[in-house]
């Protein structure tokens, strides 16, 4: 089963270009860094806003010595960190679980939506997972057993998790030391961690690399750092990425849809064990707690800040699982009311598959792309009314055989190959510099059109066309005298700016490269053209 969560992480990830804006930023910081030998303050065109501490763009820097420089190799330690996770689970959790809820933990964490997600791209919050896993594994251990190994991983996984993204992982893992403190009958183990010396060996790493960037310009860096990542997104929503109070819930129902049925037994479990403090599922409601609880108190929201809590919720499922095999539960009608919600989300999703095909996808696409657009969700959709008629039977093996089968099957096709296959819809930059590369040898490229200022547009254009400058210029009079003049060149144009520079030049022509969000009238889309044939 590994092999196929292994499958689902590695397969395809160099057949879908970069995500516009996040990964691509983190592919160009990488990439400088390699160029320039500069790895203290990360730099990339139009990507000033996605830098963050530097360990993942070592990551991927150290990924293309191995790999090269493609998208394979950008989402390598992304995919390897999320892999390391689902072994985290099993091996630390059949320690304190059994061998069997262990394992059923990490299936349902690799079979649901958001794992595969942030493993197959490119963004810190994989990483970081990692490292929220181990921190929290440790942190267990150390509570039942008072390992002094135990105490170095913890503050390991503290060190690293600080360098990759800053202060999220000293605010899930203050929270849970602060509740297991208050709450557990081991309380007295945790002293075992000794942060008022270790503690200060954590914040090394962080405290040289900040030094460094200091040093390089000033305090810039590290003051824009601790203002766009810290004090804004407390204050207010960032890019408005906010949401009402249980914006979380919702995000959990969503990416836990393939295990739903066993979604709202889970978490009422969770809350009761609250009376029960020293059980293994009252250390998971803790868990659940501290990596999200907080979240829901600030304005800026985004699924993945509360990454730390998903496999809480993963080995709560796992938990009612096994537990289900074994006998029929008090919880039987909770079951039923999750399988059910699970049906109609899917049936949802099979619904929404055909309007997609209807309204958004191109006509001229290919039939088979529509067909499996759809296919795979109305595959999903069957699995679940397979498993309801099997639970009401209260065939409980096979119901849970077939629960992890549909889950399997479904995330399987959709990041293999569903994801690659709509790729087209989002890829426009990466069709643009495949253009230019395979139709013209170009002196120059003149970025023109920054709609949105997408990353994966110049760092696409370099990687395709690495002999040729790579230059921003706006201005109609200076475009129209490049175009006239003897230096060959490839103009990346809005629509706008192409029919102004027809009204002097009525022979130019252009070829129109667009994607989902190009918008009805094609405004956003890519003028391509050579001055020269």
């Amino acid at each position: 089963m590994f092999l196929i969560l292994a499958g689902i992480l590695f397969i395809g990830n160099n057949s879908s270009s970069l995500w516009d804006q996040d990964e691509a930023a983190y592919a160009g910081f990488g990439k400088t860094m390699i160029e320039t030998n500069d790895y203290i303050v990360p730099n990339y065109i139009w990507s000033d806003v996605h830098r963050k501490t530097p360990l993942h763009f070592w990551l991927i820097a150290t990924s293309y010595k191995i790999f090269g420089i493609n998208e394979f190799a950008v989402r390598f330690f992304s995919a390897l960190s999320i892999f390391f996770v689902y072994l985290l689970i099993f091996f630390y959790g059949k320690r304190w679980l059994n061998k069997e809820e262990a394992f059923l933990s990490s299936i349902v964490l690799g079979t649901s939506i958001f794992m595969p997600t942030i493993g197959k791209m490119a963004v810190t919050d994989g990483v970081l997972l990692l490292f929220h896993t181990l921190a929290a594994f440790s942190l267990i251990e150390v509570l039942r057993t008072k390992s002094f190994i135990q105490v170095l991983i913890f503050w390991f996984a503290i060190a690293m998790g600080l360098l990759v993204k800053g202060p999220p992982i000293l605010i899930f893992t203050g929270f849970m030391i602060i509740l297991l403190f208050i709450f557990h009958k081991n309380r007295l183990n945790l002293i075992r961690l000794h942060p008022w010396f270790f503690g200060f060996i954590a914040l090394l790493p962080l405290f040289l690399w900040g030094r460094a960037a200091w040093q390089q310009d000033n305090g810039e860096f590290v003051k824009w750092l601790i203002d766009w990542y810290i004090l804004t997104r407390i204050d207010k929503a960032v890019f408005s990425q906010t949401g009402p109070p249980g914006y979380f819930i919702v995000s959990f129902i969503v990416f836990f849809i393939t295990y739903l049925s066993f979604l709202p037994s889970a978490f009422i479990s969770a809350f009761k064990s609250f009376k029960k403090k020293n059980s293994n599922t009252f250390l998971l409601l803790i868990w659940l707690v501290s990596g999200w609880l907080f979240y829901e108190f600030i304005k800026s929201k985004l699924p993945a800040y509360v990454v730390a809590a998903y496999p809480a919720i993963a080995m709560l499922i796992g938990l009612q699982m096994y537990n289900f095999i074994q006998k029929e539960p008090k919880s039987f009608k909770l079951i039923k009311i999750g399988t059910i919600t699970q049906l109609i989300l899917s049936g949802i999703l099979f619904v929404a598959s055909i309007v997609a095909v209807i309204h958004i996808i191109p006509p001229d696409w290919a039939i088979t792309h529509k067909i499996t657009i759809v296919f795979i969700p109305f595959l999903f959709f069957i699995g679940t009314i397979i498993c309801l008629i099997l639970l009401f039977k209260k065939k409980r093996v096979r119901f849970i055989q077939s629960t992890i089968i549909n889950a399997s099957l479904f995330i399987l096709l959709a990041f293999t190959v569903l994801v690659p296959v709509a790729d087209d819809l989002r890829n426009s930059t990466k069709r643009t510099a495949q253009y230019i590369a395979e139709n013209n040898t170009v002196e120059k490229i003149v970025i023109s059109n920054k709609y949105a200022n997408p990353p994966s547009l110049p760092f696409y254009l370099e990687l395709m066309n690495p002999n040729s400058e790579i230059e921003e210029d706006y201005a109609i009079s200076s475009l129209i005298k490049k175009y006239k003049s003897d230096t060959s060149y490839a103009f990346v144009l809005t629509k706008v700016q192409f029919e102004e520079i027809k009204k002097t030049e009525p022979a130019i022509q252009a070829k129109i490269i667009s994607s989902f969000n190009s918008g009805k009238d094609g405004k956003n889309s890519y003028f391509v053209t050579f001055n020269h044939k």
